[in-house]
């Protein structure tokens, strides 16, 4: 493309200069698009092999919390009893055993791994021991739940570049602590501190920046729009935007690049066992870019 465009302005007068510059630049664009285009079609291709893991999110049929306690053993992976009903029960490594409920979609002819793992609040347990102030998230998995041909695929709408906008941060005068609501269980906390602001087809649009931890290093996007329950999930879709300083260190004035082309569901989407806070700011258009919903 740019050997024909350069044949289509090679001219002796100087008045071609201009229109040399403006097509080169448009040629720049047009890299710069292919080039996002092709992140986007790897990010894509992660997810749909994430997707098809036996033990992915979309096999999770539950997770539970297991709070500090006299009994500061983890449960041995792979001792897990059923009882033909909703019920698991698995053996302790200091002795004893525990029993927890099950989410609708568990099945008593297949076998469950107990997987030892941290949400944003938990931390990573890497041995047999967990400390009694800390709480330990347990994974249950069904790697044959009923649909899970359906909640393995990831429908997305083609790439469009449109959706790809620059923002500027705006710092919030206060930080404000939030909780928003939740799929499950208490309410997410959260810091609002600013906001980031843009135009869509014309139309101004913000969105809070709300961070669980301000040393990290991207910056975490909740929205809902006007596709959501009729093209995308019902409660909102997330964007995450990895940066190159800690997002408390943001001024205002800052440039952001948002591409919702990356917009995804949250993970509740394919199970009820995740803890997914709801979108809180609306777009006022139809942001027809990123994962669509799941097929009925």
């Amino acid at each position: 493309m740019i050997l024909l465009y350069l044949r289509l302005v090679n001219c002796d007068n100087g008045g071609n200069l201009m229109k040399i510059t403006l097509i080169l630049s448009l040629v720049a664009l047009s890299v710069f698009a292919a080039d996002s285009k092709a992140k986007w079609t790897e990010w894509l291709a992660q997810k749909e092999k994430l997707l098809k893991d036996p033990y992915s999110f979309a096999a999770t049929v539950d997770i539970v919390k297991i709070k500090p306690g006299a009994t500061a053993d983890v449960p041995k992976i792979g001792k897990v009893f059923w009882n033909g009903k909703t019920e698991l029960k698995f053996e302790l490594q200091g002795g004893g055993s525990k029993q927890m409920s099950l989410l609708p979609g568990a099945d008593p002819k297949q076998e469950y791994r107990l997987e030892k793992a941290a949400l944003t609040d938990l931390i990573n347990v890497d041995g047999t021991k967990w400390k009694k102030s800390e709480e330990l998230a347990v994974y249950f998995y069904n790697p044959k739940r009923e649909g899970i041909e359906k909640l393995q695929k990831f429908p997305t709408f083609s790439y469009n570049p449109s959706f790809k906008v620059e923002a500027r941060f705006q710092a919030a005068d206060h930080p404000k602590e939030m909780l928003i609501p939740a799929s499950r269980g208490a309410p997410k906390p959260f810091k609002k501190i600013g906001q980031l602001a843009f135009a869509l087809e014309g139309k101004p649009q913000t969105l809070s920046v709300m961070v669980a931890d301000p040393s990290e290093k991207y910056i975490f996007l909740m929205f809902r729009d006007a596709t959501n329950e009729i093209q995308t999930y019902g409660a909102g879709r997330y964007l995450e935007i990895d940066i190159d300083k800690a997002v408390g260190e943001l001024k205002t004035g800052e440039k952001v690049t948002i591409d919702f082309n990356f917009a995804f569901s949250p993970l509740c989407a394919r199970s009820k066992a995740y803890f997914c806070p709801y979108a809180q700011d609306r777009l006022n258009i139809a942001v027809l870019a990123g994962e669509k919903a799941l097929p009925k």
